[in-house]
């Protein structure tokens, strides 16, 4: 009967102890289980699908400070150890939403965040335009021009000056002929307004006659609204090309206000010398261009590496109303190599990238990737 007991006792043991084992075991690995890290994507039609721990791809996870000042969270899922033959590779850049300073730290769950982010391609609007001023007069050794860029002064035929958008603008020409007629006009802008107008005046009629014809060419989004002012305190006009004339002589400062069919507002002025003799004027032009926006904040850069060797940029061009990226999942993670704190995003997007002439068009794309941070 002890025998007995012994084996009964055995066989109960080995079967909590494989219990035990089985209840301890891990789920096995579904078909469509993801793994940790990975980009799957259709470039060109075709699917390119890289998966960390496979074929030697590694993420590695990065961060560096910008010449302007801006964070920048790196995130590059590539082979490691490859130099020839290689697959694909994809790079993500996300810009911080801020200007930081070398030392200090990201606010990374400002910089992270989910939901829809913009691309860093030529369709942002610029931070900075370059204006350059020139008179209408032609160029003269024996005529003087000295312009006023609000707290700068320069002595030169024309100019030029780079802005901040949004900001505002107010230059000053001061012009001397060589017969002792001096005049001074001043201009009032807003930087990077989508609408933009140069005034042109023209005698009419006799020239003893202060008759003068008011034109305007115009940047913007049409129908618009005129209101012309003729600096001699006569009643506006609301006409597009209206005429006027002024009693007596002197130098009059006409005003257009201008109003579009988005409610964007633009002022311009002009310098009439209404006199029966010509005389001399201070009127100028302005034109802006933009410059490229190297500042963009919380904007993306998505890069990806052809098994030839070549990388293509979202960066070198605009992407279209319907080329989007967000980021729907942000996640704590371990150190990185170089014992960096991680977050784990999960992202979607579609764009096109560019390298030279040729392009790559990325649909579909899906990926869990690693950035580091400060």
């Amino acid at each position: 009967m002890k025998r007995i007991g012994v084996r009964i006792a055995v066989v109960l043991g080995l079967i909590g102890l494989l219990w035990a084992c089985e209840k301890k075991s891990l789920p096995a690995k579904t078909e469509n289980s993801k793994p940790e890290f990975y980009f799957d994507a259709q470039v060109n039609g075709e699917r390119v699908y890289l998966v960390a721990g496979e074929e030697s791809y590694f993420m590695y996870s990065s961060y560096y400070l910008d010449t302007n000042r801006v964070y920048v969270l790196s995130a590059n899922l590539r082979q490691t150890n490859c130099n020839t033959q290689c697959g694909y590779a994809i790079t993500v850049l996300i810009n911080d939403k801020k200007t930081s300073e070398e030392n200090e730290p990201i606010a990374i769950h400002e910089a992270l965040k989910t939901g829809l982010y913009a691309y860093n391609d030529q369709l942002l609007p610029p931070l900075f335009y370059k204006a350059v001023l020139k008179p209408l007069r032609k160029e003269s050794a024996a005529e003087n021009f000295r312009w006023v860029l609000d707290d700068k002064v320069i002595n030169a035929y024309s100019t030029s000056t780079v802005l901040e958008s949004g900001k505002t603008f107010t230059p000053t020409l001061y012009f001397e002929d060589a017969e002792g007629c001096s005049a001074s006009h001043s201009k009032q802008y807003r930087v990077g307004n989508p609408l933009q107008s140069l005034i042109e005046v023209q005698k009419e009629g006799l020239p003893d006659v202060l008759m003068y014809s008011f034109s305007s060419s115009v940047k913007g989004s049409p129908p618009y609204q005129y209101t012309w002012q003729f600096g001699d305190g006569t009643p506006a006009s609301h006409s597009e090309n209206p005429f006027h004339s002024y009693k007596n002589q002197g130098f009059f400062n006409a005003k257009l206000s201008i109003v579009d069919a988005n409610h964007d507002t633009c002022v311009s002025f002009y310098q009439v010398p209404a006199f029966v003799d010509p005389r001399c004027e201070a009127n100028f032009t302005t034109t802006f261009m933009p410059l490229p926006n190297t500042k963009a904040y919380s904007a993306v850069t998505v890069m990806l590496t052809h098994p030839d060797g070549r990388t293509y940029s979202s960066k070198v061009l605009g992407q279209s109303a319907d080329e989007r990226f967000e980021i729907l999942e942000v996640s704590d993670y371990e150190l990185n190599s170089k014992n960096e704190k991680t977050k784990k995003i999960k992202i979607r997007f579609n764009c096109t990238v560019q390298n030279g002439a040729d392009q790559l068009k990325i649909t579909t794309a899906e990926a869990v990737l690693a950035v580091s941070f400060k």
